[in-house]
Formats: C-alpha cells, sequence, structure tokens
C-alpha cells in the first residue's frame, strides 16, 4: 500500500512539475509572440514612411536615409518572420504592437499632408523620435527576458542596428535645421 501511494504521489508531482513548465512555455511563445509582432510592425512603419520619402521629398540626404530605411527594414521583416517560425512562434499584434501600428498610421497621414523642407523636417523628426523610443524598448526587452537566448541575442542585435539608425537620423536631422 505505501508503494502504491508513493507511486500516486510521484506520478502527481511530476504531472504537476510538467504543467507548470508546458504553462511556463507558452506563456513565454505568447510573450515572444507579442514582442516579434511589435517588431514586425516597427518594421512595416518604417517602410512605409520611407516610402513616402521616396514619392515626396527632394533632399539627397533625406532619401538616402531612406533608402537605408527599406533596405534594413525589409531584411530585419524578414529574418523576424523566419525566426518566428523557426522558433513556433505566432506573432500577435495586440498591446504596444497594436498601438504602434496605429500610431504609424497616423503619423504617415500626417506626413502626407506635408511638404518640402516641412515634410523632410517632420519625417526626420519622426525617425529620431521612432528609433529612440524603439532603442529604450529594445533595452528593456533585452534586459527582462529569460525565456530565450535566440530572442535575447536577436533584441540586441537588432539595437545595434537601431542605434545606428538614430544616431544617422540625429545627423540628416541637424543638416535639415
Amino acid at each position: 500500500m505505501l508503494k502504491y501511494l508513493l507511486a500516486v504521489i510521484t506520478i502527481l508531482v511530476v504531472n504537476a512539475s510538467w504543467a507548470s513548465t508546458t504553462n511556463n512555455d507558452n506563456d513565454h511563445n505568447k510573450k515572444d509572440g507579442v514582442l516579434m509582432a511589435w517588431l514586425m510592425v516597427l518594421d512595416k512603419n518604417e517602410i512605409n514612411a520611407a516610402n513616402l520619402v521616396l514619392k515626396k521629398s527632394t533632399n539627397h540626404a533625406v532619401i538616402k536615409y531612406a533608402d537605408l530605411m527599406i533596405k534594413d527594414h525589409t531584411a530585419h521583416l524578414k529574418h523576424t518572420h523566419s525566426l518566428s517560425q523557426k522558433l513556433g512562434v505566432q506573432p500577435h499584434i495586440q498591446g504596444e504592437a497594436l498601438s504602434l501600428k496605429e500610431s504609424g498610421m497616423k503619423e504617415a497621414n500626417e506626413l502626407r499632408q506635408l511638404n518640402g523642407h516641412e515634410f523632410d523636417k517632420n519625417y526626420m523628426t519622426a525617425m529620431v523620435k521612432g528609433h529612440t523610443m524603439a532603442d529604450e524598448k529594445l533595452t528593456q526587452e533585452i534586459s527582462a527576458n529569460d525565456s530565450n537566448e535566440q530572442v535575447k541575442q536577436y533584441l540586441q542585435q537588432t539595437d545595434e542596428t537601431v542605434e545606428m539608425h538614430l544616431k544617422k537620423a540625429k545627423e540628416v536631422l541637424a543638416q535639415l535645421k
């Protein structure tokens, strides 16, 4: 009887431990999915705004910056999608990602109303603001990420690129003043 009781307790403990691990993995997958969606929305916003520059701007430095945004964010979007698939993570557009999507659409609509120097200055100001926000968010996520080393490394690489984009955006904006 004692052996039977010990066997039942062991099975219950193992099952409880497995369930806890599975729930924890699901929580991390969901969190990573929300983060991947945020990155994808960020990339799409940058690409859309840069395409607007190619239609509206005549400033060489602004156009060159927009070309960089299209190149880098298109590559990053593809890599984020690929990493999500590799990790079995489904991107979830909710919360911050949804707010970012909406603010990106609003900002693009506002930029469409502008022309010339005013357009260029507002676009570059938005790039400084957006990349500053992205840098802060990535720094926060890197320090908080304890679930997946691949995700953490990817966020670190992404942050390096964001910091480079921010530096260039500030340089171009300074030329426009």
